[in-house]
């Protein structure tokens, strides 16, 4: 339960680690998250794809621009897929996410 709040708050926890200047510690955050919410659920679809828009924006304002376009590409892709009621969805998506 602690940890599903955790999540539920991980974008406020984020803002707050890059006001104080701890743009590691929030990268390292959005990680975790980014590890914890299943793509393959549609629930969890828009939350990733928010986490990952976040990280890659973190990446980019720290120099490393190709990691930032990858994220932002599989955000991008999950936007599509949860938006989309194709039955390739789930398809399309493990064959990106490898």
């Amino acid at each position: 339960m602690e940890k599903e709040k955790g999540i539920e708050n991980w974008s406020e926890a984020v803002e707050d680690l890059v006001d104080a200047g701890d743009v590691e510690s929030a990268i390292s955050l959005l990680e975790s998250v980014v590890e914890t919410l299943n793509p393959s659920d549609s629930a969890s679809q828009l939350p990733l794809a928010s986490a990952l828009s976040d990280l890659a924006n973190l990446y980019s304002s720290k120099g490393f621009s190709l990691k930032a376009d990858h994220l932002l590409s599989r955000a991008s892709v999950l936007k599509q897929l949860h938006h989309s009621n194709s039955p390739y969805s789930s398809l399309s998506l493990s064959l990106f996410l490898l």
